[in-house]
């Protein structure tokens, strides 16, 4: 509260990175949530997490009754998977495996709305995020909108740059498609 009002007139501001606001130097104990694995989270917060977490949620990423994998044939396309995902009733496609390239956000949200079934009038666009990370509405016809669409009315497209870090709401029973590649990792992933 006190930041906004008395330095935005001032010639310097303060200024902290993350491992110097959650140490020792200011705060004697720190309590929070991080979703940062804890060999990534600076030493001095020391992170625990209960026993078994990894291995539980592994064992849900490997779960054929929750989790399906489809291998892309050779040949493949970023245009080809979107199509495969418009053609089916996913409501996120998180590109993890980075393979949309060579498209803006906005083009892959006008892709994949055009390609949706026009007769379905509870679908109003892709969520994507724009350059300066933030939420935008693209719909069909290719025009974008305010993001404040219901979950149960569109499709999020969660570039690269955003499979992690990032809380959109979704609908309880959502479905995803999410890419994966020879330089995904297990954190990304999961």
């Amino acid at each position: 509260l006190a930041f906004p009002a008395t330095l935005s007139l001032r010639p310097s501001k303060l200024h902290a990175s993350g491992q110097e606001l959650g140490g020792d130097a200011i705060f004697g104990a720190r309590l929070g949530f991080s979703g940062t694995p804890h060999a990534l989270v600076p030493a001095e917060l020391c992170v625990d997490f209960d026993a078994g977490d990894d291995g539980k949620i592994a064992a849900v990423l490997a779960d054929q009754s929750v989790v399906a994998i489809e291998v892309v044939e050779t040949g493949w396309t970023p245009r080809l998977l979107l199509e495969r995902v418009a053609g089916e009733p996913y409501d996120a496609l998180i590109d993890c495996g980075a393979l949309i390239t060579h498209m803006t956000n906005l083009e892959v949200g006008a892709y994949v709305a055009e390609r949706l079934d026009p007769g379905d009038s509870s679908f109003e666009g892709v969520l994507c995020f724009d350059q300066e990370d933030k939420q935008f509405l693209i719909k069909a016809d290719g025009s974008a909108a305010p993001a404040e669409v219901s979950p149960d009315r569109r499709i999020t497209f969660y570039d690269h740059a955003h499979c992690t870090g990032v809380d959109i709401k979704q609908k309880v029973d959502a479905t995803a498609c999410v890419t994966l590649s020879k330089d995904t990792t297990y954190r990304d992933f999961a």
